[in-house]
Protein backbone atom coordinates (compact mmCIF):
# COMPACT_ATOMS: atom_id res chain seq x y z
CA UNK A 1 0.00 0.00 0.00
CA UNK A 2 1.41 3.38 -0.55
CA UNK A 3 2.35 5.85 2.11
CA UNK A 4 -0.59 8.32 1.49
CA UNK A 5 -3.30 5.84 1.34
CA UNK A 6 -1.85 4.32 4.79
CA UNK A 7 -2.21 7.85 6.27
CA UNK A 8 -5.38 8.08 5.09
CA UNK A 9 -6.27 4.62 6.32
CA UNK A 10 -5.00 5.17 10.01
CA UNK A 11 -6.28 8.39 10.32
CA UNK A 12 -9.87 7.21 9.42
CA UNK A 13 -9.27 4.08 11.80
CA UNK A 14 -8.79 6.75 14.36
CA UNK A 15 -11.92 8.53 13.73
CA UNK A 16 -13.95 5.53 13.93
CA UNK A 17 -12.61 4.51 17.25
CA UNK A 18 -13.17 8.07 18.61
CA UNK A 19 -17.08 7.85 17.86
CA UNK A 20 -17.01 4.49 19.05
CA UNK A 21 -15.75 5.69 22.59
CA UNK A 22 -17.88 8.38 22.45
CA UNK A 23 -21.10 6.35 21.86
CA UNK A 24 -19.87 4.44 24.79
CA UNK A 25 -19.86 7.15 27.46
CA UNK A 26 -23.00 8.77 26.59
CA UNK A 27 -25.50 9.56 29.61
CA UNK A 28 -28.07 6.94 28.96
CA UNK A 29 -30.35 9.21 30.78
CA UNK A 30 -30.61 12.00 27.96
CA UNK A 31 -34.26 11.49 26.05
CA UNK A 32 -32.92 11.23 22.19
CA UNK A 33 -35.52 13.73 21.57
CA UNK A 34 -35.25 17.13 23.37
CA UNK A 35 -39.11 17.92 23.33
CA UNK A 36 -39.77 14.98 25.59
CA UNK A 37 -42.29 16.44 28.02
CA UNK A 38 -41.41 15.95 31.67
CA UNK A 39 -43.34 14.29 34.19
CA UNK A 40 -46.79 15.10 33.93
CA UNK A 41 -47.20 14.71 37.87
CA UNK A 42 -45.44 17.11 38.46
CA UNK A 43 -47.60 20.61 39.04
CA UNK A 44 -46.93 22.64 35.34
CA UNK A 45 -44.86 26.07 35.78
CA UNK A 46 -46.98 28.94 34.88
CA UNK A 47 -45.59 30.20 31.06
CA UNK A 48 -45.08 33.86 32.96
CA UNK A 49 -43.08 32.02 35.56
CA UNK A 50 -40.08 30.37 34.12
CA UNK A 51 -38.75 28.25 36.68
CA UNK A 52 -34.30 28.41 37.65
CA UNK A 53 -34.56 25.17 39.02
CA UNK A 54 -34.79 21.24 38.05
CA UNK A 55 -38.59 20.08 38.25
CA UNK A 56 -39.79 19.25 41.32
CA UNK A 57 -40.74 15.50 40.88
CA UNK A 58 -44.07 14.36 42.89
CA UNK A 59 -44.38 17.22 44.01
CA UNK A 60 -48.35 17.44 45.70
CA UNK A 61 -50.30 20.33 44.16
CA UNK A 62 -51.73 20.99 47.91
CA UNK A 63 -50.75 19.44 51.59
CA UNK A 64 -52.94 19.15 54.50
CA UNK A 65 -51.32 19.92 58.29
CA UNK A 66 -53.52 18.83 60.80
CA UNK A 67 -53.44 21.28 63.85
CA UNK A 68 -55.49 18.87 66.03
CA UNK A 69 -58.58 15.93 65.71
CA UNK A 70 -60.70 18.83 64.11
CA UNK A 71 -58.73 21.30 62.11
CA UNK A 72 -56.48 21.08 59.77
CA UNK A 73 -54.66 23.96 56.92
CA UNK A 74 -54.16 23.80 53.61
CA UNK A 75 -51.25 24.60 51.81
CA UNK A 76 -51.21 25.37 47.92
CA UNK A 77 -47.73 24.55 46.17
CA UNK A 78 -46.27 27.77 44.11
CA UNK A 79 -43.38 26.93 41.59
CA UNK A 80 -39.99 28.57 41.57
CA UNK A 81 -40.07 31.25 38.39
CA UNK A 82 -39.30 35.08 37.92
CA UNK A 83 -41.82 38.16 37.83
CA UNK A 84 -41.18 41.88 37.35
CA UNK A 85 -41.93 43.22 40.98
CA UNK A 86 -42.91 46.57 41.68
CA UNK A 87 -45.37 48.86 39.82
CA UNK A 88 -44.26 50.35 35.98
CA UNK A 89 -44.96 54.24 35.93
CA UNK A 90 -47.88 53.85 34.06
CA UNK A 91 -50.35 52.23 36.72
CA UNK A 92 -52.56 54.08 38.43
CA UNK A 93 -51.89 55.54 41.99
CA UNK A 94 -48.74 53.83 42.37
CA UNK A 95 -46.45 54.77 45.44
CA UNK A 96 -42.71 56.01 45.31
CA UNK A 97 -41.34 52.84 47.79
CA UNK A 98 -42.66 50.45 44.45
CA UNK A 99 -39.17 51.63 42.20
CA UNK A 100 -37.75 50.84 41.19
CA UNK A 101 -39.49 47.96 38.70
CA UNK A 102 -36.92 44.82 38.89
CA UNK A 103 -36.74 41.19 37.75
CA UNK A 104 -36.75 38.67 40.83
CA UNK A 105 -36.07 35.01 40.51
CA UNK A 106 -37.77 32.66 43.31
CA UNK A 107 -35.08 29.97 42.98
CA UNK A 108 -37.10 27.20 44.93
CA UNK A 109 -41.00 26.54 45.13
CA UNK A 110 -43.03 26.16 48.31
CA UNK A 111 -46.03 26.05 49.42
CA UNK A 112 -48.69 28.78 50.83
CA UNK A 113 -51.62 28.98 52.88
CA UNK A 114 -54.80 28.27 50.97
CA UNK A 115 -56.24 31.04 53.22
CA UNK A 116 -55.77 33.09 55.49
CA UNK A 117 -55.32 31.87 58.83
CA UNK A 118 -58.59 31.83 60.13
CA UNK A 119 -59.53 31.79 63.86
CA UNK A 120 -60.18 28.64 64.42
CA UNK A 121 -57.03 27.49 63.39
CA UNK A 122 -55.74 30.12 65.90
CA UNK A 123 -57.22 28.92 68.55
CA UNK A 124 -56.41 25.26 67.90
CA UNK A 125 -52.43 26.63 68.53
CA UNK A 126 -52.86 28.96 70.60
CA UNK A 127 -55.45 28.08 72.51
CA UNK A 128 -56.36 31.84 73.41
CA UNK A 129 -56.84 35.15 72.25
CA UNK A 130 -57.64 38.55 73.50
CA UNK A 131 -60.37 39.59 71.25
CA UNK A 132 -61.48 39.13 67.73
CA UNK A 133 -62.86 42.29 66.31
CA UNK A 134 -64.71 39.94 63.88
CA UNK A 135 -65.48 37.05 65.18
CA UNK A 136 -66.00 34.00 63.40
CA UNK A 137 -64.72 30.31 63.43
CA UNK A 138 -63.85 30.99 59.88
CA UNK A 139 -62.93 34.39 59.69
CA UNK A 140 -59.37 35.53 59.19
CA UNK A 141 -57.77 35.49 62.37
CA UNK A 142 -57.29 39.77 62.33
CA UNK A 143 -55.90 41.73 65.68
CA UNK A 144 -52.91 39.40 65.91
CA UNK A 145 -49.37 41.15 66.34
CA UNK A 146 -46.44 40.19 64.09
CA UNK A 147 -44.52 38.41 67.49
CA UNK A 148 -48.12 36.52 67.81
CA UNK A 149 -48.16 35.05 64.54
CA UNK A 150 -44.28 33.86 64.89
CA UNK A 151 -45.14 32.00 68.20
CA UNK A 152 -47.97 30.96 66.52
CA UNK A 153 -46.00 29.29 64.13
CA UNK A 154 -43.16 27.94 66.60
CA UNK A 155 -45.73 25.99 67.90
CA UNK A 156 -47.04 24.08 65.13
CA UNK A 157 -43.28 23.34 64.44
CA UNK A 158 -43.31 21.69 67.71
CA UNK A 159 -46.45 20.09 66.67
CA UNK A 160 -45.80 18.79 63.33
CA UNK A 161 -42.23 18.40 63.09
CA UNK A 162 -42.46 20.86 60.33
CA UNK A 163 -40.92 24.25 60.03
CA UNK A 164 -42.92 27.14 59.05
CA UNK A 165 -42.24 30.94 58.27
CA UNK A 166 -44.07 33.90 57.05
CA UNK A 167 -43.92 34.97 53.63
CA UNK A 168 -41.18 37.17 52.23
CA UNK A 169 -42.50 40.43 50.87
CA UNK A 170 -41.41 39.20 47.39
CA UNK A 171 -42.79 35.70 47.73
CA UNK A 172 -45.49 37.00 48.95
CA UNK A 173 -46.23 39.44 45.53
CA UNK A 174 -44.98 36.42 43.59
CA UNK A 175 -47.76 34.38 45.13
CA UNK A 176 -50.08 37.01 44.88
CA UNK A 177 -49.31 38.12 40.88
CA UNK A 178 -49.70 34.69 40.11
CA UNK A 179 -48.00 34.90 36.51
CA UNK A 180 -50.37 38.42 35.75
CA UNK A 181 -48.00 41.84 35.37
CA UNK A 182 -51.27 43.73 35.73
CA UNK A 183 -52.17 46.33 38.96
CA UNK A 184 -54.25 43.54 40.06
CA UNK A 185 -54.22 39.35 39.70
CA UNK A 186 -58.27 40.46 38.64
CA UNK A 187 -56.67 42.61 35.12
CA UNK A 188 -56.07 46.00 35.66
CA UNK A 189 -59.18 46.76 38.13
CA UNK A 190 -60.88 45.26 40.88
CA UNK A 191 -64.70 44.90 41.18
CA UNK A 192 -67.04 44.19 44.81
CA UNK A 193 -67.36 41.10 43.95
CA UNK A 194 -63.77 39.91 43.28
CA UNK A 195 -62.72 40.85 46.68
CA UNK A 196 -63.46 42.83 50.20
CA UNK A 197 -62.52 46.22 50.43
CA UNK A 198 -63.97 49.59 50.87
CA UNK A 199 -65.73 50.05 47.60
CA UNK A 200 -67.67 52.75 48.04
CA UNK A 201 -64.54 54.04 45.68
CA UNK A 202 -63.53 52.87 42.73
CA UNK A 203 -60.39 52.10 40.55
CA UNK A 204 -60.26 53.43 37.01
CA UNK A 205 -63.14 51.82 35.02
CA UNK A 206 -64.09 49.50 38.22
CA UNK A 207 -67.58 49.43 39.86
CA UNK A 208 -68.53 51.39 43.08
CA UNK A 209 -70.46 49.06 45.57
CA UNK A 210 -72.04 48.68 49.33
CA UNK A 211 -68.91 48.62 51.33
CA UNK A 212 -69.20 45.64 54.28
CA UNK A 213 -67.47 47.06 56.40
CA UNK A 214 -65.57 44.15 58.33
CA UNK A 215 -64.35 40.91 57.46
CA UNK A 216 -65.59 37.90 55.54
CA UNK A 217 -65.07 34.28 56.18
CA UNK A 218 -62.01 33.27 53.98
CA UNK A 219 -62.43 31.86 50.20
CA UNK A 220 -65.81 33.54 49.92
CA UNK A 221 -64.31 35.32 46.37
CA UNK A 222 -62.56 33.35 43.40
CA UNK A 223 -59.11 31.87 44.38
CA UNK A 224 -56.40 33.71 41.65
CA UNK A 225 -54.15 31.02 38.95
CA UNK A 226 -51.87 29.76 41.73
CA UNK A 227 -55.38 28.32 43.84
CA UNK A 228 -55.22 31.53 46.58
CA UNK A 229 -57.38 33.07 48.31
CA UNK A 230 -57.83 36.39 49.61
CA UNK A 231 -54.99 37.72 48.25
CA UNK A 232 -56.26 41.12 47.49
CA UNK A 233 -58.15 42.39 49.93
CA UNK A 234 -59.97 41.08 53.61
CA UNK A 235 -57.03 41.83 55.76
CA UNK A 236 -53.78 42.83 55.07
CA UNK A 237 -50.90 40.47 55.70
CA UNK A 238 -47.56 40.45 57.52
CA UNK A 239 -44.73 39.57 56.03
CA UNK A 240 -41.22 38.35 57.32
CA UNK A 241 -39.36 41.76 55.99
CA UNK A 242 -38.65 44.88 57.60
CA UNK A 243 -39.70 47.73 55.68
CA UNK A 244 -37.62 50.37 54.43
CA UNK A 245 -38.97 52.95 51.79
CA UNK A 246 -36.35 52.55 49.29
CA UNK A 247 -35.97 48.44 49.63
CA UNK A 248 -35.70 48.31 46.10
CA UNK A 249 -33.21 50.25 45.48
CA UNK A 250 -30.36 47.90 47.73
CA UNK A 251 -32.44 44.17 46.83
CA UNK A 252 -30.74 41.29 45.29
CA UNK A 253 -31.97 40.01 41.93
CA UNK A 254 -32.16 35.95 43.97
CA UNK A 255 -34.89 35.41 46.40
CA UNK A 256 -34.47 38.77 48.39
CA UNK A 257 -34.98 38.72 51.99
CA UNK A 258 -35.06 42.55 52.64
CA UNK A 259 -33.67 44.94 54.55
CA UNK A 260 -31.50 43.83 57.74
CA UNK A 261 -33.34 45.58 60.57
CA UNK A 262 -36.00 48.27 60.71
CA UNK A 263 -38.84 49.95 62.72
CA UNK A 264 -42.20 48.04 60.97
CA UNK A 265 -42.88 45.47 59.14
CA UNK A 266 -43.96 44.48 55.45
CA UNK A 267 -47.97 44.12 55.55
CA UNK A 268 -49.20 43.03 51.96
CA UNK A 269 -52.73 42.65 50.46
CA UNK A 270 -55.20 45.15 51.84
CA UNK A 271 -57.81 44.99 53.99
CA UNK A 272 -61.79 45.45 54.20
CA UNK A 273 -61.57 49.28 55.20
CA UNK A 274 -58.67 50.10 52.12
CA UNK A 275 -59.65 51.69 48.99
CA UNK A 276 -59.15 49.71 45.98
CA UNK A 277 -55.79 50.86 45.16
CA UNK A 278 -54.47 49.31 48.57
CA UNK A 279 -55.36 46.01 47.31
CA UNK A 280 -53.13 46.22 44.21
CA UNK A 281 -50.29 43.52 43.66
CA UNK A 282 -47.33 45.80 44.44
CA UNK A 283 -48.74 48.11 47.12
CA UNK A 284 -46.63 48.28 50.11
CA UNK A 285 -47.24 49.22 53.83
CA UNK A 286 -46.17 48.66 57.05
CA UNK A 287 -46.85 48.27 60.89
CA UNK A 288 -44.82 47.99 64.22
CA UNK A 289 -44.40 44.09 65.07
CA UNK A 290 -46.22 44.86 67.96
CA UNK A 291 -49.34 46.75 65.90
CA UNK A 292 -52.43 44.39 66.95
CA UNK A 293 -55.36 45.74 64.02
CA UNK A 294 -59.02 44.42 63.33
CA UNK A 295 -57.33 44.69 59.53
CA UNK A 296 -53.90 43.18 59.90
CA UNK A 297 -53.63 38.56 59.99
CA UNK A 298 -50.99 36.65 58.06
CA UNK A 299 -50.59 33.24 56.24
CA UNK A 300 -48.06 30.65 56.54
CA UNK A 301 -45.36 29.55 53.88
CA UNK A 302 -44.02 25.83 54.04
CA UNK A 303 -40.99 25.78 52.78
CA UNK A 304 -40.23 22.31 51.00
CA UNK A 305 -38.37 20.09 53.40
Amino acid sequence: MKPRKQKLWALTSTLLILLALEFCLADPNIPADPNTPTDTNTPAEDSATESPQPAQVNVPKEKVIQLDGKTSMTFVYIPAGKFIMGAPTAEYRKEFDEDPVHEVTITKGFYMGKYEVTQRQYLAIMKYHSGFVFAGDDRPAENVEWHSAKVFMRKMELKTGLKFRFPTEAQWEYACRAGTETAFNTGNTINPDQANYNCRYSYLEGLKGLAIDETKPVGSYKPNAFGLYDMHGNVSEWCQDWYQVDAYKRTVKEDPQGPDKGLSKVIRGGSWKDGPQTLRSAERASRIPGADRGFVGFRVVLPLQ
